[in-house]
């Protein structure tokens, strides 16, 4: 994840104690054979679960751009996703809307840069009942510009 990315995430951990934030999908910790000291045992692997509330953050390589025609391409101006997920309808709603309290005019702390977020286009709470167990989950667009500080 990079600094940006990073940022973003860390207020959405800020707001809600203990939640996941992943970045673009679910991760399930992998044997690493280069490191087997420090990776997970097939056990441990096999005994992972999703966990009941989490976010996804997806968002594209952010586009840079200039303040005028003669600058440097040192902002960026773009827009991610967030996906709040949860076990249950109920749960997903929770996440959602600590998401959006902690996003929708935050501030994200990048080094060198001035940056905010701002929540666009909402979705609705669905079920992927392609997936077991069922995950509750609802897309939230949001507009980041960060500019030198």
């Amino acid at each position: 994840m990079n600094e940006h990315l990073a940022a973003i995430a860390a207020l959405i951990q800020a707001a809600i104690s203990g939640i996941h934030v992943y970045d673009t999908e679910v991760e399930q910790p992998e044997y690493d054979p280069s490191d087997w000291a420090a990776s997970w045992s097939a056990a441990q692997r096999a005994a992972w679960t999703i966990p009941e509330r989490y976010v996804i953050v997806t968002a594209p390589t952010f586009k840079r751009e200039s303040l005028t025609i003669t600058a440097d391409r040192s902002s960026f101006n773009d827009y991610f996703q967030v996906t709040a997920c949860g076990l249950s309808p109920r749960q997903c709603r929770w996440v959602h809307e600590r998401v959006q309290a902690a996003l929708d005019g935050g501030k994200p702390i990048v080094a060198g840069f001035n940056a905010d977020t701002h929540l666009g286009p909402t979705g609705i709470t669905a079920v992927d009942t392609d997936v077991d167990p069922h995950v509750s989950y609802a897309v939230d667009s949001y507009r980041y510009r960060a500019t030198p500080a």
